[in-house]
């Protein structure tokens, strides 16, 4: 497919199309140990605290854990989840902090409520650049 397929979308021969930018940010938990790793009390904290760690067997944590002095949640939680997590790993005294990143994207809508869906990443993207640039409405929507 080329983008000139898609020119309809900004060109106004179809109107009624517009683009929602949905954007939301993705919480990790970061927990600091020594230059050993966590001592084994800092093991059971962590193995109350962290849902992805409360169904392992502490000595499978020991072993993925055991000489790392960072560990980073594979999980990723929104905000107000990280902020209760972050509030309960401090107060049992588990040295922690939060990593944020900002995620979302565009997709074209119609007037309709249909969305064009274009698998091509790279097509996608240079299609919201002709949209933005020819000043296609842009809903904003953030998710929390």
């Amino acid at each position: 497919m080329s983008i000139e397929e898609f020119k309809y979308l900004w060109d106004g021969s179809e109107t009624g199309w517009f683009l929602q930018h949905i954007d939301h940010v993705e919480w990790h938990l970061i927990f600091y140990f020594g230059k050993t790793g966590p001592s084994k009390l800092e093991f059971i904290k962590l193995h109350k605290i962290v849902p992805e760690l409360k169904s392992l067997k502490i000595t499978t944590i020991y072993n993925h854990l055991k000489g790392h002095s960072i560990y980073r949640t594979q999980e990723k939680y929104g905000n107000i989840e990280s902020r209760r997590l972050f509030e309960q790993a401090s107060a049992i005294g588990l040295n922690v902090d939060l990593e944020s990143k900002q995620v979302g994207g565009y997709l074209p809508i119609s007037k309709d409520n249909c969305v064009l869906i274009i698998e091509d990443d790279n097509l996608a993207n240079r299609v919201v650049e002709k949209m933005i640039e020819a000043g296609v409405e842009v809903v904003e929507i953030h998710v929390d």
